[in-house]
Protein backbone atom coordinates (compact mmCIF):
# COMPACT_ATOMS: atom_id res chain seq x y z
CA UNK A 1 0.00 0.00 0.00
CA UNK A 2 3.00 2.54 0.90
CA UNK A 3 3.95 1.63 -2.23
CA UNK A 4 1.32 2.23 -4.53
CA UNK A 5 0.80 5.74 -2.83
CA UNK A 6 4.72 6.59 -3.57
CA UNK A 7 3.99 5.66 -7.15
CA UNK A 8 0.24 7.62 -7.79
CA UNK A 9 2.33 10.78 -5.68
CA UNK A 10 5.56 10.25 -8.40
CA UNK A 11 2.97 10.67 -11.38
CA UNK A 12 1.17 13.29 -9.89
CA UNK A 13 3.97 15.62 -9.26
CA UNK A 14 5.89 14.66 -12.54
CA UNK A 15 3.30 14.15 -15.16
CA UNK A 16 0.39 16.40 -13.72
CA UNK A 17 1.86 18.59 -11.10
CA UNK A 18 1.79 21.67 -13.88
CA UNK A 19 -1.72 20.65 -14.98
CA UNK A 20 -3.08 20.09 -11.18
CA UNK A 21 -1.44 23.59 -10.27
CA UNK A 22 -2.91 25.46 -13.44
CA UNK A 23 -6.34 24.03 -12.63
CA UNK A 24 -6.11 24.36 -9.21
CA UNK A 25 -5.12 28.05 -9.15
CA UNK A 26 -7.73 29.33 -11.96
CA UNK A 27 -10.35 28.04 -9.17
CA UNK A 28 -8.72 29.61 -6.59
CA UNK A 29 -8.52 32.94 -8.96
CA UNK A 30 -12.12 32.31 -9.51
CA UNK A 31 -13.19 31.98 -6.13
CA UNK A 32 -11.48 34.88 -4.61
CA UNK A 33 -12.98 37.43 -7.65
CA UNK A 34 -16.27 35.69 -6.80
CA UNK A 35 -15.99 36.61 -2.83
CA UNK A 36 -14.38 39.91 -3.44
CA UNK A 37 -17.08 41.03 -5.88
CA UNK A 38 -19.49 39.69 -3.22
CA UNK A 39 -17.73 41.82 -0.65
CA UNK A 40 -17.62 45.07 -2.25
CA UNK A 41 -21.42 44.89 -3.52
CA UNK A 42 -22.41 44.19 -0.24
CA UNK A 43 -19.97 47.17 1.25
CA UNK A 44 -21.64 49.25 -1.67
CA UNK A 45 -25.10 48.04 -0.40
CA UNK A 46 -24.38 48.64 3.00
CA UNK A 47 -22.75 52.35 3.08
CA UNK A 48 -25.05 53.38 0.44
CA UNK A 49 -28.12 52.98 2.62
CA UNK A 50 -26.39 53.68 5.82
CA UNK A 51 -28.16 57.26 5.59
CA UNK A 52 -28.81 60.47 7.78
CA UNK A 53 -30.64 63.63 6.97
CA UNK A 54 -28.25 65.97 7.71
CA UNK A 55 -24.83 66.89 7.31
CA UNK A 56 -23.08 66.84 10.84
CA UNK A 57 -20.31 68.68 12.56
CA UNK A 58 -20.00 68.67 16.06
CA UNK A 59 -22.70 70.80 17.33
CA UNK A 60 -25.30 69.37 15.92
CA UNK A 61 -27.02 69.28 12.11
CA UNK A 62 -26.43 72.37 9.47
CA UNK A 63 -28.20 71.29 6.53
CA UNK A 64 -31.13 68.86 5.98
CA UNK A 65 -30.04 67.04 3.15
CA UNK A 66 -33.38 66.00 1.81
CA UNK A 67 -34.76 69.09 1.94
CA UNK A 68 -32.12 69.30 -1.16
CA UNK A 69 -33.49 68.65 -4.74
CA UNK A 70 -31.84 65.75 -6.88
CA UNK A 71 -28.28 66.47 -7.52
CA UNK A 72 -26.89 66.97 -10.76
CA UNK A 73 -23.19 65.32 -11.77
CA UNK A 74 -20.53 66.40 -14.13
CA UNK A 75 -20.75 64.51 -17.39
CA UNK A 76 -17.02 65.49 -17.91
CA UNK A 77 -13.78 64.35 -15.99
CA UNK A 78 -13.61 68.22 -14.88
CA UNK A 79 -15.87 71.10 -15.65
CA UNK A 80 -15.97 75.03 -15.61
CA UNK A 81 -18.28 76.78 -13.38
CA UNK A 82 -19.22 80.21 -13.80
CA UNK A 83 -20.48 83.35 -11.91
CA UNK A 84 -23.21 84.13 -14.02
CA UNK A 85 -24.33 83.07 -17.64
CA UNK A 86 -21.47 83.56 -20.28
CA UNK A 87 -19.57 85.01 -17.24
CA UNK A 88 -16.16 85.07 -15.87
CA UNK A 89 -15.00 81.14 -14.95
CA UNK A 90 -14.80 81.15 -11.44
CA UNK A 91 -13.17 77.79 -10.57
CA UNK A 92 -13.64 74.32 -11.41
CA UNK A 93 -15.52 71.00 -10.55
CA UNK A 94 -14.51 66.94 -10.89
CA UNK A 95 -16.97 64.92 -8.14
CA UNK A 96 -19.24 67.47 -6.44
CA UNK A 97 -23.20 66.80 -5.69
CA UNK A 98 -24.32 69.38 -7.60
CA UNK A 99 -27.98 70.97 -6.50
CA UNK A 100 -29.65 73.07 -8.79
CA UNK A 101 -31.65 75.96 -8.01
CA UNK A 102 -33.10 77.68 -11.18
CA UNK A 103 -32.52 76.92 -15.07
CA UNK A 104 -32.38 79.64 -17.58
CA UNK A 105 -31.59 78.48 -21.51
CA UNK A 106 -28.37 76.62 -21.86
CA UNK A 107 -27.68 77.77 -18.13
CA UNK A 108 -28.20 76.00 -14.65
CA UNK A 109 -27.81 77.76 -11.56
CA UNK A 110 -26.73 75.33 -8.82
CA UNK A 111 -25.32 75.11 -5.72
CA UNK A 112 -22.46 72.98 -4.33
CA UNK A 113 -21.58 71.94 -0.58
CA UNK A 114 -18.56 70.83 1.34
CA UNK A 115 -15.33 71.79 3.39
CA UNK A 116 -13.11 74.55 3.05
CA UNK A 117 -9.56 75.44 4.51
CA UNK A 118 -10.70 78.77 6.81
CA UNK A 119 -7.23 80.52 6.18
CA UNK A 120 -8.21 79.95 2.19
CA UNK A 121 -10.78 82.65 2.88
CA UNK A 122 -11.94 86.04 4.73
CA UNK A 123 -12.99 86.22 8.17
CA UNK A 124 -16.05 85.29 9.85
CA UNK A 125 -19.09 83.51 9.12
CA UNK A 126 -21.59 84.03 6.34
CA UNK A 127 -20.74 85.74 3.18
CA UNK A 128 -17.15 85.07 2.37
CA UNK A 129 -14.65 85.84 -0.32
CA UNK A 130 -11.99 83.64 -1.41
CA UNK A 131 -8.43 85.50 -0.73
CA UNK A 132 -5.93 82.68 -2.23
CA UNK A 133 -5.47 81.51 -5.49
CA UNK A 134 -7.77 78.63 -4.93
CA UNK A 135 -9.80 77.25 -2.87
CA UNK A 136 -10.67 73.70 -2.68
CA UNK A 137 -14.06 71.86 -1.76
CA UNK A 138 -13.72 69.19 -0.21
CA UNK A 139 -16.47 66.07 1.10
CA UNK A 140 -14.61 65.83 4.94
CA UNK A 141 -11.45 67.78 5.80
CA UNK A 142 -7.87 66.62 4.45
CA UNK A 143 -9.79 64.38 1.42
CA UNK A 144 -9.68 64.56 -2.10
CA UNK A 145 -10.91 67.56 -3.32
CA UNK A 146 -14.40 68.08 -4.89
CA UNK A 147 -14.24 71.14 -6.54
CA UNK A 148 -11.61 74.26 -7.58
CA UNK A 149 -13.02 77.34 -6.56
CA UNK A 150 -10.82 80.81 -7.71
CA UNK A 151 -9.39 83.88 -5.70
CA UNK A 152 -12.08 86.36 -5.28
CA UNK A 153 -15.29 84.01 -6.08
CA UNK A 154 -17.85 84.87 -3.29
CA UNK A 155 -19.41 81.85 -1.24
CA UNK A 156 -21.19 81.37 1.74
CA UNK A 157 -19.43 79.88 5.57
CA UNK A 158 -22.42 78.10 6.83
CA UNK A 159 -19.96 76.87 9.93
CA UNK A 160 -16.57 76.92 11.05
CA UNK A 161 -15.32 74.43 13.49
CA UNK A 162 -13.75 74.64 17.27
CA UNK A 163 -10.10 74.59 15.62
CA UNK A 164 -11.22 77.41 13.05
CA UNK A 165 -9.50 75.73 10.91
CA UNK A 166 -12.21 74.24 8.40
CA UNK A 167 -15.54 75.97 7.14
CA UNK A 168 -18.48 74.12 6.02
CA UNK A 169 -19.17 76.19 3.04
CA UNK A 170 -21.91 76.83 0.03
CA UNK A 171 -21.18 78.06 -3.20
CA UNK A 172 -23.71 79.49 -6.23
CA UNK A 173 -22.81 79.33 -9.57
CA UNK A 174 -23.73 78.77 -12.82
CA UNK A 175 -22.97 75.85 -14.95
CA UNK A 176 -23.63 74.78 -18.45
CA UNK A 177 -26.85 72.25 -19.31
CA UNK A 178 -23.81 69.95 -21.75
CA UNK A 179 -21.89 69.82 -18.98
CA UNK A 180 -24.22 68.10 -16.61
CA UNK A 181 -25.68 64.60 -15.82
CA UNK A 182 -28.65 63.19 -13.90
CA UNK A 183 -25.99 60.20 -13.27
CA UNK A 184 -22.79 59.73 -11.72
CA UNK A 185 -20.68 59.32 -15.08
CA UNK A 186 -19.51 55.82 -15.61
CA UNK A 187 -15.34 55.59 -15.55
CA UNK A 188 -13.33 54.00 -17.89
CA UNK A 189 -9.46 53.59 -18.42
CA UNK A 190 -6.96 55.01 -16.27
CA UNK A 191 -9.69 57.59 -14.69
CA UNK A 192 -10.79 54.78 -12.05
CA UNK A 193 -6.72 54.97 -10.76
CA UNK A 194 -5.26 58.48 -11.83
CA UNK A 195 -8.47 60.65 -11.22
CA UNK A 196 -11.60 59.67 -9.57
CA UNK A 197 -12.23 58.90 -6.19
CA UNK A 198 -14.70 56.19 -5.51
CA UNK A 199 -16.89 57.37 -2.75
CA UNK A 200 -18.16 60.81 -2.26
CA UNK A 201 -19.62 60.98 1.18
CA UNK A 202 -20.81 64.16 3.69
CA UNK A 203 -19.02 62.46 6.34
CA UNK A 204 -17.59 65.99 8.35
CA UNK A 205 -14.59 64.20 10.63
CA UNK A 206 -13.05 68.07 10.78
CA UNK A 207 -9.03 67.49 11.45
CA UNK A 208 -9.63 64.71 14.39
CA UNK A 209 -12.07 67.32 16.34
CA UNK A 210 -15.25 65.97 15.20
CA UNK A 211 -17.06 62.86 16.27
CA UNK A 212 -19.98 63.28 14.16
CA UNK A 213 -21.97 60.96 11.19
CA UNK A 214 -22.79 61.58 7.61
CA UNK A 215 -24.51 60.78 4.54
CA UNK A 216 -22.77 58.69 2.51
CA UNK A 217 -24.94 59.83 -0.94
CA UNK A 218 -23.23 57.31 -3.91
CA UNK A 219 -20.38 54.91 -4.62
CA UNK A 220 -19.52 54.44 -8.29
CA UNK A 221 -20.02 50.87 -9.17
CA UNK A 222 -16.67 50.33 -10.67
CA UNK A 223 -15.07 50.56 -7.54
CA UNK A 224 -15.47 46.92 -7.11
CA UNK A 225 -14.08 46.23 -10.41
CA UNK A 226 -11.06 48.14 -9.71
CA UNK A 227 -9.90 46.42 -6.92
CA UNK A 228 -10.94 42.90 -7.90
CA UNK A 229 -8.54 44.20 -11.33
CA UNK A 230 -5.84 45.32 -8.68
CA UNK A 231 -5.48 41.78 -6.90
CA UNK A 232 -6.20 40.17 -10.09
CA UNK A 233 -2.80 41.92 -11.76
CA UNK A 234 -1.02 40.62 -8.60
CA UNK A 235 -2.61 37.21 -8.44
CA UNK A 236 -1.67 36.07 -11.66
CA UNK A 237 2.20 36.88 -12.11
CA UNK A 238 2.68 35.81 -8.63
CA UNK A 239 0.92 32.57 -9.46
CA UNK A 240 2.72 32.17 -12.62
CA UNK A 241 6.35 33.01 -10.91
CA UNK A 242 5.01 29.78 -8.77
CA UNK A 243 4.31 27.62 -11.29
CA UNK A 244 7.53 28.07 -13.41
CA UNK A 245 9.86 27.31 -10.09
CA UNK A 246 7.27 24.29 -9.66
CA UNK A 247 8.25 23.28 -12.91
CA UNK A 248 11.89 24.31 -12.91
CA UNK A 249 12.58 22.79 -9.53
CA UNK A 250 16.50 23.11 -8.73
CA UNK A 251 17.83 19.20 -9.21
CA UNK A 252 19.70 18.32 -5.81
CA UNK A 253 23.04 17.80 -7.26
CA UNK A 254 25.09 16.67 -3.55
CA UNK A 255 25.56 13.06 -4.85
CA UNK A 256 27.78 10.38 -3.35
CA UNK A 257 31.40 10.55 -4.40
CA UNK A 258 33.05 7.31 -3.61
CA UNK A 259 37.42 7.44 -4.94
CA UNK A 260 36.37 10.45 -7.53
CA UNK A 261 33.52 8.21 -9.15
CA UNK A 262 30.29 10.69 -8.44
CA UNK A 263 26.85 8.91 -8.29
CA UNK A 264 24.22 10.72 -11.05
CA UNK A 265 21.26 9.55 -8.42
CA UNK A 266 22.65 8.84 -5.05
CA UNK A 267 22.28 11.45 -2.42
CA UNK A 268 24.92 11.82 -0.02
CA UNK A 269 22.74 11.97 2.82
CA UNK A 270 20.82 8.42 2.17
CA UNK A 271 21.02 5.30 3.76
CA UNK A 272 22.75 3.43 0.51
CA UNK A 273 25.39 6.13 0.15
CA UNK A 274 26.10 5.84 3.96
CA UNK A 275 26.71 2.32 3.74
CA UNK A 276 29.15 2.57 0.54
CA UNK A 277 30.76 5.22 2.64
CA UNK A 278 31.69 2.46 5.19
CA UNK A 279 32.69 -0.03 2.44
CA UNK A 280 35.15 2.18 1.11
CA UNK A 281 36.47 3.16 4.66
CA UNK A 282 36.36 -0.72 4.93
CA UNK A 283 38.85 -0.97 2.11
CA UNK A 284 36.12 -2.34 0.08
CA UNK A 285 36.28 0.52 -2.33
CA UNK A 286 36.05 -1.11 -5.91
CA UNK A 287 33.22 -3.10 -4.65
CA UNK A 288 31.35 0.35 -3.16
CA UNK A 289 32.35 1.93 -6.92
CA UNK A 290 30.53 -1.37 -8.24
CA UNK A 291 27.78 -1.17 -6.20
CA UNK A 292 27.28 2.36 -6.72
CA UNK A 293 27.65 2.50 -10.72
CA UNK A 294 25.04 -0.82 -11.01
CA UNK A 295 22.68 1.36 -9.26
CA UNK A 296 22.90 4.23 -11.50
CA UNK A 297 22.70 2.17 -14.38
CA UNK A 298 19.07 0.94 -12.79
CA UNK A 299 18.03 4.48 -12.14
CA UNK A 300 18.89 5.73 -15.61
CA UNK A 301 17.14 2.85 -17.41
CA UNK A 302 13.94 2.70 -18.57
CA UNK A 303 12.46 -0.79 -17.80
CA UNK A 304 9.40 -2.52 -15.36
CA UNK A 305 8.94 -0.14 -12.57
CA UNK A 306 8.04 -2.89 -10.18
CA UNK A 307 10.68 -4.80 -11.27
CA UNK A 308 13.61 -1.94 -11.19
CA UNK A 309 11.91 -1.06 -7.48
CA UNK A 310 12.37 -5.09 -6.63
CA UNK A 311 16.53 -4.28 -8.08
CA UNK A 312 16.65 -1.52 -5.70
CA UNK A 313 15.56 -2.82 -2.50
CA UNK A 314 18.15 -5.91 -3.48
CA UNK A 315 20.83 -3.26 -3.66
CA UNK A 316 19.42 -1.32 -0.52
CA UNK A 317 19.77 -5.05 1.40
CA UNK A 318 23.48 -6.25 -0.41
CA UNK A 319 25.11 -2.77 0.50
CA UNK A 320 23.38 -2.68 4.43
CA UNK A 321 24.60 -6.38 4.85
CA UNK A 322 28.03 -5.25 4.03
CA UNK A 323 28.55 -2.40 5.76
CA UNK A 324 27.97 -4.72 9.07
CA UNK A 325 31.29 -5.58 10.65
CA UNK A 326 30.59 -9.35 10.16
CA UNK A 327 28.52 -9.71 7.01
CA UNK A 328 27.03 -12.86 6.34
CA UNK A 329 28.51 -14.20 3.39
CA UNK A 330 25.63 -17.02 2.29
CA UNK A 331 23.22 -13.38 2.78
CA UNK A 332 25.53 -11.13 0.16
CA UNK A 333 25.85 -14.08 -2.32
CA UNK A 334 22.09 -14.90 -2.46
CA UNK A 335 21.15 -11.27 -2.95
CA UNK A 336 23.84 -10.72 -5.43
CA UNK A 337 22.95 -13.51 -7.43
CA UNK A 338 19.42 -12.87 -7.44
CA UNK A 339 19.47 -9.19 -8.48
CA UNK A 340 22.22 -10.69 -11.74
CA UNK A 341 19.38 -12.76 -12.45
CA UNK A 342 16.98 -10.20 -12.59
CA UNK A 343 19.25 -7.63 -14.43
CA UNK A 344 19.69 -10.61 -16.86
CA UNK A 345 16.07 -10.17 -18.43
CA UNK A 346 16.67 -6.47 -18.83
CA UNK A 347 18.41 -6.88 -22.37
CA UNK A 348 18.88 -3.03 -22.83
CA UNK A 349 22.05 -3.35 -19.86
CA UNK A 350 22.65 -7.40 -20.19
CA UNK A 351 25.87 -6.69 -21.40
CA UNK A 352 26.74 -3.86 -18.81
CA UNK A 353 25.74 -5.77 -15.34
CA UNK A 354 28.42 -9.12 -15.41
CA UNK A 355 31.44 -6.65 -15.23
CA UNK A 356 30.19 -4.88 -12.43
CA UNK A 357 28.34 -8.44 -10.25
CA UNK A 358 31.87 -9.71 -10.70
CA UNK A 359 33.68 -6.68 -8.74
CA UNK A 360 30.60 -7.06 -6.25
CA UNK A 361 31.03 -10.48 -5.97
CA UNK A 362 34.61 -9.40 -4.02
CA UNK A 363 32.48 -8.73 -0.67
CA UNK A 364 32.13 -12.48 0.02
CA UNK A 365 35.35 -13.60 -1.63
Amino acid sequence: MKNFFRKISSKIETSNNIVLSIVFSVVGILIMLAVMWGGMNLFSLVVQNFAYKYIYTETGSIVDTESLPEPLYPSKQTIEVYASPDGQVIGAVTRAFIYPIVEEGDWIQAEIYGWVWNDDLTEGIGSAIVQSDTAEFRPQANFVPLASIYSQAKLTKLYINKKNSWALCVIELWIHKDDLGKEPRKLSGWEWVESEYPMVTWVSKEAGDVQGTGTVKTIYDSAPMIFMLAVFAIWVPINLVILTRRRRAPVNNNFITISGVTSSSINVQSPFASALTTLDAKGSTDSAIALLQLRDLVEQTKFNAKEKRQVIELLDAIADEAKKSEPRKITLSTLVKETATMLSSISVIADKVPPLIERISQLWK
